[in-house]
């Protein structure tokens, strides 16, 4: 453990002094040039969309240039009382999906809209939702912010392409060039599942699992399945402005899924020591403010692995969204990834009886961060590393101020949670 604490300790040093400051904007939408406002009191606004890296934008590995396709945009605007005041279609200025940027960014498109210009003294809120199948047919202008929201619905697993939710506050239309930069958030989590401890290719960002334990030894397990049990049908694609700050989930009030014949769930291919980019999943209360095995351990969102133990037959195991014996709520944007650590027997005859279980002899840990606070990770194989951007802006007057915030799940001088905070003095 101490060999690991100093490996994360020089990577944490080299990684603060690689962080650069500049004494000038350097605006990363510079290369964007709006057309002229057009007349009649409206004006066109250029909306920049950045999506987080790391995720994958369809339930198969695609290509790094299709990582974070947004096809199309719809901007929703809502006035100062919080009121629908119209729905736009965006109009797509650049690919969103061939241009490689910096700081944790996978993906950066360009739309342009023309919107009403704004009385003055007055701003607005501008929605900005990415690759929707259509809008609702039940919001009508007029209607409150709340009461929209809800009616923006998903599956209970991706399609095509992720669903993306951003937001604005208190912009102001007016004539003449306007650029709004919009940090995309994706409505799914995703799961990811492999045996022995992880690796990650720096270039394709995908994952391998060397199937052994922390001390070297073979892990005597081969994985071949994986399900998710206790699972939301359908979800809300933009989450309730009370969850955006707080851990919480925005979940929809309807009944979980419990199957257990769904043949053959997400199968790993052939050779494979790990399952990646295939699930994904609505945002669930997972804690239900309980404990792992209490009266709610057959109501909460769990994965049943399947796989042979020392070459025998195929059988079951539970592992549950917890840290530390302590139970995760599942949240959007954020990767959940499971690394089986141990395999000490065989487990269960069915899936059924695998997930009411509360005794395995399996142990794994669970790593999870959110992909949009936090775009460039590192990772040890135990531990992980992450910081928000590898840029700062420093305007040149006294009392300037930078912030990067930086995550890890090690606990030493830079601590979880932390914002280091550069300033000219």
């Amino acid at each position: 453990m101490k060999k690991k604490t100093k490996n994360m300790k020089k990577l944490l040093y080299s990684i603060l002094a690689a962080v650069s400051l500049t004494a000038c904007m350097s605006d990363p939408k510079e290369d964007i040039i709006p057309t002229p406002a057009p007349g009649n009191g409206d004006a066109e606004l250029v909306l920049v969309l950045d999506t987080p890296a790391g995720f994958n934008s369809a339930t198969r590995a695609l290509t790094v240039a299709q990582e974070s396709v947004i096809n199309d945009v719809d901007i929703l605007v809502f006035d100062d009382e919080d009121k629908l005041a119209g729905v736009y279609e965006g109009e797509d200025v650049n690919s969103s999906t061939v241009q490689p940027v910096e700081d944790g960014v996978s993906g950066r498109g360009s739309f342009k809209v023309t919107l009403p210009r704004t009385e003055s003294g007055k701003k607005v809120t501008l929605m900005v939702l990415a690759n929707l199948e259509m809008v609702p047919d039940n919001i009508s202008i007029g209607d409150d912010y709340d009461y929209v929201i809800t009616e923006f619905i998903g599956g209970d697993t991706a399609s095509s392409y992720f669903y993306m939710w951003g937001e604005v506050d208190n912009v102001e239309i007016k004539p003449g060039s306007n650029i709004q930069s919009v940090k995309m958030v994706r409505s799914l989590a995703r799961i990811d599942v492999g045996v022995g401890v992880p690796s990650q290719n720096a270039v394709t960002g995908d994952w391998t699992w060397n199937n052994k334990d922390e001390k070297g030894a073979t892990i005597l397990f081969n994985l071949e399945n994986v399900w998710v049990i206790g699972r939301h049908r359908d979800h809300y694609i933009i989450p309730s402005r009370a969850n955006r700050n707080p851990e919480k989930p925005t979940t929809l009030p309807n009944p979980y899924i419990f199957i257990f014949d769904r043949n053959p769930g997400h199968v790993l291919e052939s050779g494979a020591s790990g399952l990646q980019r295939q699930i994904y999943i609505p945002e669930s209360d997972v804690i239900m403010n309980g404990t792992i095995g209490d009266a709610n351990h057959e109501k909460r969102t769990a994965i049943v692995v399947g796989g042979s133990y020392n070459g025998g037959a195929t059988t079951y195991y539970r592992l549950d969204f917890a840290k530390g014996g302590n139970l995760i709520n599942i949240l959007r944007n954020h990767l959940y990834q499971f690394n089986i650590s141990g395999v000490t027997g065989p487990g269960f005859s069915t899936r059924a009886e695998a997930y009411a279980s509360r005794s395995m002899n399996m142990t794994a840990t669970v790593l999870n961060w959110n992909e949009a606070d936090m775009g460039n990770i590192w990772f040890d194989g135990f531990d992980f590393l992450g910081i928000d951007k590898l840029k700062g802006v420093l305007g040149g007057k006294a009392g300037d101020k930078c912030v990067f915030n930086i995550k890890t799940s090690m606990d030493f001088e830079v601590k979880v949670g932390t914002t280091v905070l550069l300033s000219i003095p």
